[in-house]
């Protein structure tokens, strides 16, 4: 897939028969296609479907979020040093460690969007 910046998405593969779910970037799939439909390709294409979506908005969103977190991030951090019992220390530590975790869902989350704003 690295000619056409694409990946499998899902895959179910049979003894005669394989079933991929692809993601391409739009400006590649009529060279992808034309490929796969080549008389010397090994492969016999016999049903394909496409369909698209602008994920602009959840990127977006997603990023304001991340942004968000990572700004409360930044004040539990600071409330550790005015943390005057091992109860404060030990809340604020389990508000910094779920923060971190929702921080890393997030970036996870803005790199499933390889082709967005391209």
């Amino acid at each position: 897939m690295g000619n056409y910046n694409g990946y499998i998405e899902n895959s179910d593969v049979e003894e005669n028969y394989a079933d991929f779910s692809l993601r391409i970037p739009t400006d590649k799939v009529d060279a992808f296609l034309d490929n796969m439909t080549k008389k010397d390709n090994p492969f016999t294409v016999k049903r394909k479907s496409y369909s698209s979506s602008d994920v602009t908005a959840d990127y977006v969103d997603v990023e304001g979020r991340l942004a968000a977190k990572k700004k409360a991030l930044e004040k539990y951090y600071d409330l550790m040093d005015q943390a005057k019992s091992i109860n404060e220390t030990m809340e604020v530590l389990n508000a910094i460690s779920d923060l971190e975790g929702e921080i890393e869902g997030f970036e996870s989350q803005l790199k499933s969007y390889p082709y967005v704003l391209e």
